[in-house]
């Protein structure tokens, strides 16, 4: 299993937080620090970048990057396992890059307008708030990458045998979560009470990843190399 991880972490994991990191790093600095307001919705919807990119990206481990180690040797339980722990640890590391990309502006006090004295206003933000920026929303943020992950996966094997469902499918995934996780990310982070609907969301997104990866560990048993 080893092995196994240390091949994800160059093959996947090392791509993903590059992305991630490039992505975070551009929104913040175009548009906190020079005020180019092309870059405002960048800052602002970056989970829903990164939700993409993972989905996209994570299709890759259910095709070549499956095959390629079963073709050294690699046993399939220990493959399964590797790939779990590694949507976990990207997802993390993910997360820590959407989390730094809400606070490093504050912190460095960028994206704030100095207004002239004369003026009688106070600096205020330029942009508003990213709509990740509430503590309260972090885990939502978080599993939302480990079930674009694990449904990216899925979907990466189910476009092996069936190239136009998996691209249906594909594409039915990007219009539907991308909505999804706005709507989701700004109710979890709001101050006001929703009774029992940040619960259901949580147990429903659990349930879909959940079931992906008992999907995707069955195809993984079985797969062949081809």
């Amino acid at each position: 299993m080893t092995r196994c991880l240390r091949y994800y972490a160059w093959a996947y994991l090392g791509p993903m937080a590059g992305y991630a990191l490039l992505f975070g790093a551009a929104a913040a600095v175009f548009s906190q620090l020079l005020a180019v307001e092309f870059f405002d919705s960048y800052y602002q919807a970056l989970p829903i970048a990164i939700m993409v990119l993972l989905f996209v990206m994570s299709t890759t481990l259910s095709t070549y990057n499956l095959e390629l180690p079963l073709s050294m040797g690699a046993r399939r339980r220990d493959l399964y396992a590797a790939v779990l722990v590694t949507f976990l640890a990207t997802a993390l590391v993910c997360l820590a890059v959407t989390v730094l990309t809400a606070l490093v502006p504050e912190w460095l006090g960028w994206g704030v307008v100095a207004f002239p004295e004369f003026t009688g206003m106070d600096s205020a933000p330029r942009t508003g708030v990213p709509m990740y920026r509430p503590a309260a929303s972090w885990p939502m943020a978080g599993l939302f990458y480990l079930l674009s992950q694990a449904a990216g996966a899925c979907l990466g094997r189910v476009m092996t045998s069936h190239k136009v469902l998996g691209v249906i499918l594909m594409v039915l995934f990007w219009i539907l979560a991308s909505g999804l996780v706005a709507v989701v990310l700004i109710v979890s982070g709001m101050d006001l009470q929703f009774g029992p609907l940040v619960p259901i969301f949580y147990g429903v997104f659990a349930a879909l990843t959940l079931v992906c990866a008992l999907l995707l560990r069955r195809w993984v048993l079985q797969a062949t190399v081809r």
